[in-house]
């Protein structure tokens, strides 16, 4: 769950957008595919939020930290478009109930971006391409039916206490932050209870479809790349 789930999901966004996994190199030739603006992806493996002592300024975040600093003294923070970072995921998300964690929007800078995930989520849905519970766990009575895992008419009163390793970049000026993460956190994060038992596995092929599609939709036409959505 931390972050075992979100390390899967980006390698399969990087196998979904590898050339080796497409009909030819156009993901290495940005003239031959229809990208916005010349974008190109880069995924991060950050050294996870980690502390050496305890969590507290100055001693957290070294590897997001180095990287931005980095990139800083480079000029590259202002070429970030959109910046995802994704943690705690791969629980039961998504259940209709007060206390299930959902994937809230946490920054109005990036509320649309967010609002695409949500779309991207209905469309899946109601199209018959996201896992009910069922189709995982025919032993599975409780739910059957797996409610929205993000939520739409969520705000932002949470984004400033949710330190994470998106914040070093933050507190150097990149704004186009999407954090997904579930709130409330689920149980047993930090904790040595963090174990498989704690993953969903309708909630991880679903949330790495809808990402996958997302991220598709918006570096190029769905119809240029085999992403998984139709």
């Amino acid at each position: 769950m931390d972050s075992a789930v979100p390390c899967a999901l980006l390698l399969s966004i990087s196998e979904t957008f590898s050339p080796s996994s497409q009909e030819s190199n156009k993901l290495l030739r940005p003239e031959t595919v229809d990208c916005v603006d010349g974008t190109t992806l880069q995924l991060i493996f950050f050294d996870g939020e980690e502390a050496v002592k305890a969590w507290v300024d100055g001693d957290k975040l070294y590897g997001s930290t180095a990287l931005a600093e980095l990139w800083e003294t480079e000029g590259k923070l202002e070429n970030i478009q959109l910046f995802i970072l994704m943690d705690l995921l791969g629980t039961k998300v998504g259940y209709d109930c007060s206390l299930c964690p959902k994937i809230v929007s946490l920054y109005e800078s990036t509320q649309g971006e967010y609002d695409q995930l949500v779309s991207m989520e209905t469309f899946l849905r109601d199209s018959g391409q996201l896992l009910q519970m069922d189709d995982v766990d025919p032993a599975f009575n409780n739910a059957t039916f797996m409610g929205n895992i993000f939520r739409p008419d969520s705000n932002y009163l949470v984004a400033g206490i949710i330190s994470d390793d998106h914040t070093p970049f933050l507190n150097r000026g990149v704004q186009n932050i999407l954090h997904l993460i579930p709130f409330p956190f689920p149980h047993g994060f930090h904790s040595e209870d963090d174990d498989e038992e704690n993953l969903d596995p309708a909630a991880v092929l679903n949330l790495d479809l809808i990402i996958r599609c997302a991220i598709c939709s918006n570096l190029t036409s769905i119809s240029d790349l085999e992403c998984g959505c139709t």
